[in-house]
């Protein structure tokens, strides 16, 4: 009303109301209501640049931030994980029920932290190796596979259900995996008891980049993941000391050494 008596234009008022109305709008991901494209990358632990850019490009919200969540770096209490289903797992969940308890509006820390109830719906029973279970879900939390490992071997292999879970129990317990621990996918390597699921989990935990591993695995041809991360770590290269510190040529420049006088800066090889 203030901006008629203003302006005496009954057209302008009732346009600003309606930006008015979309800005306070904001976004609405899976029933919750968030001001900015910020507030729910913070949310779910996810790069604010990236999801401005998915979503300009034309997706929905939920699917922009479904993909990245199952795709990219997620940021929770202060640890990088490579995804959804390794983030799941560190907090021994499945990530199909992470993903589930989302999409029904719970928060990222919620989605983890409540413990898993029975609930009282018709599913089919299910006997495995002897002993019977009152649905593939239960089965799948019982053996420590998560079910969309399950069904991904099933899907690949094209194997039934039963056959799936043979295969990747025989595989967890050769490779070593405790059968309490959830596992969401076979590891390409387990470092100090750790199992690390993708390349991606692995760089993120070394600081590294995915193309820097698979760069000097194919020039070096290394087969094995953690063989390529043992050679890695075996390379050394030269630098400079200064005050115990190890500095490059560049770093001495930007210290005020001069291209003549930094050559007298005692060396040593450091892990690259």
């Amino acid at each position: 009303m203030h901006k008629y008596y203003r302006t005496k234009s009954i057209e302008e008022p009732v346009e600003w109301a309606k930006k008015v109305q979309v800005k306070k709008a904001g976004y609405v991901l899976w029933g919750r209501q968030y001001d900015t494209l910020n507030d729910i990358a913070k949310e779910f632990g996810l790069n604010t640049g990236s999801l401005r850019v998915r979503v300009a490009g034309g997706k929905t919200l939920a699917e922009t931030v479904s993909e990245m969540l199952e795709k990219e770096t997620i940021l929770f209490r202060g640890r990088e994980y490579a995804g959804i289903s390794s983030l799941a797992v560190a907090y021994g969940h499945d990530g199909a029920l992470i993903n589930e308890r989302l999409i029904y509006g719970m928060t990222l820390e919620r989605a983890l932290s409540q413990p898993i109830r029975q609930v009282n719906r018709p599913e089919f029973e299910i006997e495995y190796d002897g002993k019977m279970y009152a649905s593939k879900r239960q089965l799948s939390r019982e053996i420590g596979i998560s079910t969309g490992c399950i069904h991904e071997m099933m899907v690949n292999n094209d194997l039934d259900f039963e056959t799936a879970v043979d295969i990747l129990l025989e595989t967890k317990d050769r490779i070593g995996i405790p059968r309490e621990k959830m596992i969401s996918g076979l590891p390409v390597c387990i470092i100090n008891g750790r199992t690390y699921r993708t390349v991606q989990e692995v760089a993120c935990e070394f600081h590294l980049s995915t193309n820097a591993i698979a760069n000097y695995k194919n020039k070096n041809g290394y087969t094995g993941m953690l063989e390529t991360l043992c050679a890695m770590q075996e390379e050394t290269k030269e630098c400079y000391v200064v005050d115990g510190e190890a500095k490059t040529c560049n770093e001495l420049l930007k210290m005020g050494y001069t291209s003549s006088s930094y050559r007298q800066v005692p060396k040593k090889n450091i892990p690259r």
